[in-house]
């Protein structure tokens, strides 16, 4: 056998090889496999996954209080119209934690306290605790000295100087008197008589002591008219004599052409908010909301109703069930909400 055609045979078993490779990457699991069938039956209804999911992050909110939950993307704001936030707002603190990293990442020898859960949910009553640590790179050395810009009375640090590598945490205790809202805590690390300063922000959402979650569902399945200003409309009743701190909505819903959709969410007030217009925030037949302070401190119970209206000719489709929550807390907590506390100190303006 002549050396080019050893040549020539050895590239074609080469290529046998890679397209068998790229062949075995591409199979997808077999639907007689335990694994496979598990998956087809846990997604199978994407409006039972979606609420199943969603329950059990706000199980697991209801048992840590930690603002690990993504309700990210679940990515919940609870805010109120009544209340003047007192802090900055979060983007500074991101903005701020992107500049760290940038110089983090240069040749100049520096340091960095990255904190692991810069945003808290706590109730009022609880604290909350901000774990730091202390990264410092291209062998720095040296003592760093912390401080403390608070929004709030009470919170400290465990430790006011550190070396390279130590940990350290920021507590803030709460009351339950305490104004709902969003505050924040900046802890400022400087080293070389002041030559490097680093600063890292920490953001707390301060709840209702007695919050409550409400939910309802209705899985009627309703033809969605085509090119009609009265759409279809569909009630979830919730019993329970609270007042309203957030809502959210999910919604499985089939339409060839979403962007025709619009949907409201009419309370049992009458207040009406647009969540839809144009078929946005659907991801495929899904639609999920963040929390909406429109209704805030309005009451729960009554008919909670779900618009859909079809923009356009041309198209039908069908809403196949949806999901209400609601974050409540009780009429005797009312006065938490919008009393000017006395207790906060060095609030911006």
């Amino acid at each position: 056998m002549t050396q080019a055609k050893r040549q020539f045979e050895a590239k074609e078993v080469k290529k046998y090889l890679v397209s068998l490779l790229l062949l075995t990457l591409q199979t997808p699991p077999t639907q007689g496999g335990n694994e496979f069938q598990n998956y087809q039956e846990r997604f199978a209804d994407p409006l039972v996954n979606m609420i199943e999911e969603d329950s059990a992050l706000l199980d697991h909110f209801n048992a840590e209080r930690s603002s690990s939950i993504a309700l990210e993307d679940l990515k919940p704001s609870l805010t109120h119209p009544d209340i003047e936030p007192a802090t900055p707002s979060n983007s500074q603190a991101t903005t701020r934690f992107t500049k760290e990293q940038t110089r983090f990442g240069t040749d100049q020898p520096t340091f960095l306290i990255p904190t692991s859960t810069n945003t808290q949910r706590r109730p009022a009553g609880e604290s909350a605790i901000y774990r730091f640590s202390t990264k410092a790179t291209k062998g720095w050395q040296g003592n760093i000295c912390l401080s403390l810009a608070s929004s709030l009375p009470g919170a400290t640090l465990s430790k006011t100087s550190i070396l390279p590598g130590e940990p350290f945490s920021l507590t803030v205790p709460t009351h339950k008197g305490m104004q709902w809202g969003k505050y924040i805590f900046t802890v400022t690390a400087s080293a070389d008589n002041g030559a490097m300063v680093e600063q890292q922000s920490a953001n707390l959402e301060l709840l209702p002591s007695d919050l409550q979650y409400l939910r309802g569902s209705n899985g009627n399945w309703l033809p969605i008219t085509d090119n009609s200003p009265d759409g279809v409309q569909s009630i979830i009743y919730i019993s329970e004599q609270r007042l309203a701190f957030g809502v959210k909505v999910l919604a499985k819903i089939a339409h060839p052409w979403r962007a025709d959709l619009q949907l409201t969410l009419t309370s049992p007030s009458g207040t009406v908010h647009k969540l839809v217009n144009n078929g946005d925030a659907f991801v495929s037949q899904q639609y999920q909301n963040n929390y909406t302070e429109a209704f805030s401190h309005e009451p729960t119970q009554g008919n909670w109703t779900l618009t859909i209206v079809d923009l356009a000719a041309g198209d039908t489709g069908t809403l196949q069930g949806w999901h209400l929550k609601i974050d409540s807390y009780s009429p005797s907590a009312s006065e938490q909400a919008n009393a000017k506390p006395d207790t906060l100190l060095n609030m911006p303006k």
